[in-house]
């Protein structure tokens, strides 16, 4: 069946009824007719999936989800740097005159998403077309009515959605304060080393009848110098793996918020669109009914 033969009402979650039933398809009762046990239905399942499908993508488009999680990974390798960075390696980035880039703030999302309200009130007209265009009036315009009744309210709740989808910006794991501690503990090794490098050949070397002594014995020396590369050999290793480490947790968080962002921006366009949609819906079909079986009597 294309796109032009839908009817709005003809979604296969529209509630059906049995043909020897005379009771309405919004009355949901026991076999006995006594009404117990009824059910409160989702006005979202008048609603054609396809239309419902589209408003979302395109809320999701206008809120700027895709540019939000693709940050992700490289705000949380920033954060992380400053604690499992090598000191050595970032003191040279920062004498080469590189700065770090800018954060991307929650608010920042927020007002990204406020600069799409034409978006949004595109999507919501077209979504209102598709669903109730091919309805007679009034039912038409009420349709459209109810679509564009909260759209005052997409902008900032669409905003919510992308910030409270994504990982908390100022997040620091434990662990990244535990390496930034053997990293310094590293620094501080190897500048002892150094200076105690620096100590030997000045005393040592001086050729005075100093008595032996380690800071004087210039066969310690060689030993020093491997000591302070093998440092920092370590430290660079660390702050690499580390590094490893926060790329594949970025993956994971950016997974995560892959997968909660459209949930969020789903059920705000539930929320705000298609539930009041549905139950314009829901009562067409009430009166399609309705008037059916007047007819019929």
């Amino acid at each position: 069946m294309g796109a032009a033969d839908w009817q709005p009402w003809q979604t296969s979650g529209v509630p059906t009824r049995s043909a020897s039933s005379s009771r309405p398809p919004w009355e949901d009762a026991t076999q006995d007719g006594n009404g117990a046990g009824q059910v409160t239905e989702d006005p979202a399942i008048y609603v054609p999936a396809e239309p419902a499908g589209a408003l979302t993508v395109a809320f999701a488009k206008a809120a700027g989800a895709a540019a939000a999680t693709e940050t992700l990974n490289g705000v949380r390798e920033r954060s992380a740097a400053s604690y499992i960075g090598w000191p050595p390696a970032r003191l040279a980035a920062r004498l080469q005159g590189e700065a770090p880039a800018p954060k991307l703030a929650v608010g920042d999302l927020g007002h990204a998403s406020q600069a799409q309200r034409s978006d949004i009130d595109n999507a919501i007209n077209v979504f209102a077309s598709e669903v109730g265009g091919s309805l007679p009036e009034p039912w038409s315009r009420t349709v459209r009515t109810a679509a564009r009744a909260r759209a005052g309210e997409a902008q900032a709740a669409l905003g919510r959605a992308v910030a409270q989808g994504l990982p908390p910006r100022d997040k620091v794991t434990s662990w990244w304060r535990l390496i930034a501690l053997a990293q310094w503990l590293l620094v501080a090794l190897t500048l002892v080393g150094l200076v105690w490098i620096v100590l030997i050949l000045a005393i040592g070397g001086s050729g005075g009848a100093h008595k032996s002594s380690l800071i004087n014995d210039t066969s310690l020396a060689p030993w020093l110098g491997v000591m302070v590369v093998a440092l920092l050999l370590l430290g660079w290793l660390i702050s690499s793996w580390c590094q490893n480490m926060v790329v594949l947790a970025a993956d994971r968080e950016r997974e995560q918020a892959v997968r909660d962002i459209p949930a969020r921006i789903a059920t705000v366009t539930d929320d705000l669109v298609v539930v009041p949609v549905g139950r314009e819906l829901r009562d067409y079909e009430r009166y399609r009914t309705e008037l059916a079986a007047a007819r019929d009597h």
